[in-house]
């Protein structure tokens, strides 16, 4: 059959959404973007960058409006500064696997790229996150193995970021542009710290004078600021702080009557004016043009309590909130100074405000100052000044309310962004012309983004069941049922009361109802859901369950404490099947552990109390409850780790005679065995990070060859365990995170390449080993950990990651770079988070934080997209002499691909297998059609050349069945069918026609 034949339209399902938010639970708390002290507005273009302490965001953009106002990115970022025109700005960045590195943010595109890595690999290349402007260049101190540590500079590409200059230091501080120079703080065996100077015309760095002549190192380089062609500061040389200035080659020292000179500020006239303290430690206002003699105090201050400065320049005068007087209650008001004593003088009538005015938070707005102050009836308000005198500007929370403006910083165009409290108990970024009407708060005050932190996503009958928080401010977690849309997003019966326990976990799929456990008061216990209230309940009554693990399809066998302490229990989803399965050791805890499931047996490791630590199975039965091997004789313990099954097998690592090696078992004593001495002798490879994978199980191993810990894949056999990849040469194997499928292994893992962290795909040889996704430059990493899931019934993977161009996304993959793809578009780029990935049928569950609603439920549809895929569904069954049989793939369903087949899988030699298909899907359940009628006949196939045969399915390359879906199923003939008494039948597959 082709699939031309068919009508297009009947193999479009229905259109589902790609993505949705399941259900806003959390909606009463207030959490919204709380700027931090001291945040720095910076404007650029039509936007504006801030800081904020919101949750993981650091760094935010607005164009002055509420829907323009998102994070720029979830990355811890520093300086910001403008940066080539427009929206862009140069921001430094720590980036996960690169390190601190300049990156370049484009606020009109919302993407933050890196632009160099300048020194390659995790560690960070720029020492400190400065970035210092002057021209076309901005400059950075960078340390890396082939400069050494140097000023750096960037135009904001790749190619044009490079050392400034060869001069090679041993340590760098602050750097300032001044006029058409750089200063900047430097150490070398030579000078000490002191000071340099940069000539971007010339690329010749210079001594610009030495504050401790030879090899001496001053104190406290400080409050560096631009004057003229040089640079104002304080330095702690000798006795006391003084102040000096620097125009690039001769060093001069201020008066040493000022002391500890601070807040120089440039007039813009040849003048700047600065505070500092006399000998009696009391503020003075001082003046200075860069020489000794040019600087005078301005003040007679004999306040001893008084306070001077910061200031702000505005029409060659200086604003400035000072106490200036001869009483030590004289109170903070405004003052402004043109640099001489006869210009110093108030700017606010004394006492027109009351004595609590308290002027702060000054900055510059075209001709004049706009400042917050208090004052009685009015409250904590915006003032201004045009330097001569001062008054109120606006009563935005009018009355004796205050709206508290702090961290005031230019907008442009007469406006200024802020920090006020405007509708909120906590700061929020507001942005104001000066007018109440043209006051606006950037974050709407309302409580549609607290957080309820879902999590256990899992199938339960047709629908799903997760747990979530509530309420911010009960930690008490509910048990929640969704069919994947808001309006059927309930809670369910609390497991337990009160504001505190529950704390529902361990959810598992048993049948058509869910297991978990919850601690209602003061013991852990059983209970199971149906996904409806009166079907959520406890089960065993008084039984004081641990945190379980369940094994097992039919009977769910698990460890818990009771009387007999630490043992395995059974249960069958009701109360009264709730019990005890054996009391393994009667004196003590057996600690029933590492549960694996294969067929009707369930494999574990515990301790009877005389042969340690040791393999065991069981069949549900007491009786049947048996110790498998005492594979390290004796009282002490093989200690078996984590057992996975492959088919009808559980393999696992344990301590016996030759070491820490890999075994098997099949449920019997007998079938339990040593797979290989990989490090022959009684050296251990120390098997680990067991996976199954096509039919396989792949495993970290060091077979003490040289080549340290690397990947191996097994089929069972000695002989069948081989090298699959030594990703990293002559070091050992650090694999993050696997993750199986039906076709083969997915890793993410650092080969160390210099790549960081890179998804592979491995179908068990070393030619079918390769990297099939790397999401940035250098050793970038960019996946959320632990988020590789198995999707579709094991046919793809999805995971989480950021690309650095679309934030952090939904992605999947089927084994190759072509397939894999982001599934997602969320959130704002750079700033959503996304965790707890879990996989049922089409659709990937996950706990998303894209700051709008909080951190809620999400639900992704890959069966929405153009991805192909196949995805697998149900149980099939045969009779008690037939092979189980199952259906498979031939590739994946790409448009055009005229080699795709499905697979029939296990079947007995010479015996007839028969293909259906139909449009939609029946049932998961066992033993059962899996395709909705009508159902259609697709071929007959005799199985004469080995267990699998392929019936041929090719694709047209026509784009139009991109996102088509059919459903298949196997039937066989056979002596003893398993199904009505006609066939034995396979389970469903879903063939998802894409690119």
């Amino acid at each position: 059959m082709m699939l031309r034949l068919l009508p297009c339209a009947l193999l479009v399902g229905s259109c589902l959404a790609q993505q949705a938010l399941v259900a806003n639970i959390e909606v009463e708390d207030w959490v919204a973007p709380s700027p931090s002290d001291g945040t720095l507005f910076v404007a650029a273009g039509s936007k504006i960058y801030f800081r904020s302490s919101h949750g993981p965001w650091t760094s935010w953009v607005t164009d002055g409006t509420r829907a323009g106002t998102r994070p720029m990115t979830n990355r811890p970022c520093y300086s910001i500064v403008p940066f080539g025109g427009g929206d862009r700005v140069l921001t430094s960045c720590d980036i996960p696997g690169i390190g601190r590195e300049p990156c370049l943010y484009d606020g009109a595109t919302f993407q933050l790229s890196v632009v160099k890595d300048v020194r390659p690999g995790p560690a960070q290349g720029m020492t400190s996150g400065q970035l210092t402007v002057l021209d076309d260049y901005a400059y950075f101190a960078a340390n890396e193995p082939v400069h050494g540590l140097q000023i750096w500079r960037t135009d904001g590409s790749e190619a044009g970021t490079e050392p400034a200059t060869d001069m090679v230091f041993t340590g760098l501080g602050t750097i300032v542009a001044a006029n058409t120079a750089l200063f900047f703080v430097g150490r070398t065996a030579a000078t000490g710290m002191e000071f340099w100077r940069y000539d971007p015309a010339t690329g010749v760095t210079t001594s610009a004078g030495e504050v401790i002549p030879g090899t001496g190192s001053p104190i406290g380089l400080m409050f560096l600021t631009p004057f003229g062609d040089g640079l104002l500061f304080q330095s702690l040389a000798t006795g006391s702080s003084t102040g000096y200035y620097t125009d690039g080659s001769t060093m001069t020292q201020l008066p040493a009557a000022a002391r500890s000179p601070r807040a120089f500020t440039d007039l813009g006239n040849g003048v700047a004016v600065f505070a500092a303290s006399d000998t009696s430690n009391r503020a003075q206002l001082w003046r200075t043009d860069g020489t000794a003699g040019g600087s005078v105090q301005l003040t007679a201050n004999t306040n001893s309590n008084a306070t001077i400065g910061p200031f702000v320049s505005v029409g060659g005068r200086a604003v400035f909130p000072a106490s200036i007087g001869s009483s030590g209650s004289t109170p903070v008001e405004l003052w402004t100074s043109d640099g001489t004593a006869a210009g110093t003088h108030l700017a606010t009538p004394t006492g027109a405000y009351g004595s609590g005015f308290f002027p702060k938070n000054l900055v510059p707005v075209g001709n004049e100052v706009w400042y917050a102050a208090s004052a009685p009836g009015i409250g904590n308000e915006l003032f201004h000044t045009d330097g001569i005198t001062a008054g109120l500007l606006a009563d935005l929370l009018p009355g004796s309310a205050s709206s508290f403006p702090e961290d005031l910083a230019d907008a442009g165009n007469g406006r200024v962004i802020m920090n006020t409290r405007i509708g909120s108990p906590t700061p929020i970024p507001t942005i104001s012309d000066g007018t109440l009407a043209g006051t606006l708060t950037l974050v709407t005050p309302d409580f549609s983004n607290g957080d309820s932190f879902p999590t256990n996503f899992t199938q339960c009958g047709n629908r799903v069941v997760f747990s979530a928080q509530q309420h911010s401010f009960d930690s008490y977690r509910r048990v929640y049922v969704t069919d994947g849309t808001p309006q059927n997003t309930a809670r369910l019966e609390d497991p337990g009361p009160g504001t505190s326990g529950g704390s529902p976990i361990d959810f598992r799929r048993f049948g058509q109802v869910t297991l978990f456990t919850a601690q209602p008061s003061v013991y852990r216990a059983l209970w199971r859901t149906d996904g409806t209230p009166a079907g959520t309940y406890e089960l065993g009554g008084a039984l004081v369950a641990e945190p379980t693990t369940f094994a097992g399809e039919s009977l769910a066998v698990f460890r818990g404490h009771g009387p007999e302490g630490n043992e395995l229990w059974i249960a069958d989803g009701t109360p009264t099947g709730t019990h005890l399965l054996a009391d393994i050791n009667p004196n003590g805890d057996s600690s029933p552990t590492a549960l694996c499931a294969i067929g009707d047996l369930v494999c574990f490791r515990a301790n009877d109390g005389v042969h340690g630590t040791e393999p065991w199975v069981s069949d549900g039965t007491a009786a049947g409850t048996v110790q498998l091997a005492d594979i390290n004789p004796g009282i002490g313990s093989a200690g078996p780790g984590s057992m996975v099954a492959v088919g009808d097998v559980c393999f696992f690592a344990a301590q016996g005679p030759q070491g820490a090696e890999l075994w098997r078992t099949n449920g019997t004593p007998a079938g339990t065995l040593l797979v290989t001495d990989l490090n022959s002798g009684p050296a251990s490879s120390n098997p680990d990070d067991l996976v199954t994978a096509a039919g396989l199980l792949f495993f970290s191993a060091d077979d003490g060859s040289g080549i340290g810990r690397a990947l191996w894949v097994t089929d069972g056999t000695s002989a069948g365990t081989t090298l699959v990849a030594d990703f990293v040469a002559g070091n050992s194997l650090n694999i993050v995170e696997a993750a199986g499928t039906k076709n083969g292994l997915f890793l993410i893992l650092d080969d160390g390449t210099g790549r960081g962290e890179c998804l592979f795909f491995s179908d068990g040889t070393p030619a079918g080993t390769e990297r099939i996704l790397d999401l940035g430059p250098s050793t970038y990493g960019g996946f959320r950990h632990p988020t590789l899931t198995t999707i579709l019934g094991g046919s793809m993977v999805a995971f989480a990651a950021d690309d650095l161009v679309h934030g952090m996304q939904v992605w999947v993959s089927a084994g190759t770079a072509a397939s894999t793809q982001r599934l997602s578009s969320i959130g704002l780029v750079g700033a959503a988070d996304i965790s707890d990935l879990a996989a049922i049928g089409n659709s990937i569950y996950a706990s998303v934080d894209e700051e709008v609603n909080g951190t809620e439920p999400w639900r992704f549809e890959v069966g929405a997209t153009q991805i192909a895929f196949t995805a697998f569904y149900g149980d099939g069954c045969h009779g008690a002499t037939s092979p189980a049989i199952t259906i498979g793939a031939n590739g994946t369903p790409v448009i055009g691909d005229a080699t795709f087949g499905i697979e029939l899988q296990g079947a007995d030699v010479n015996t007839a297998g028969f293909l259906f298909y139909s449009r939609g899907m029946l049932s998961q359940s066992a033993c059962s059609l899996a395709i909705m009628p009508p159902i259609e006949f697709h071929s007959a196939h005799v199985v004469n050349a080995g267990i699998t045969t392929t019936a041929p399915l090719p694709i047209p390359n026509h784009p139009a069945l991109a996102g088509a879906d059919l459903f298949w199923q196997w039937a066989m003939l056979h002596p003893s069918p398993g199904f009505v008494g006609l066939f034995d039948l396979t389970g469903g597959m879903q063939t998802h026609l894409g690119f």
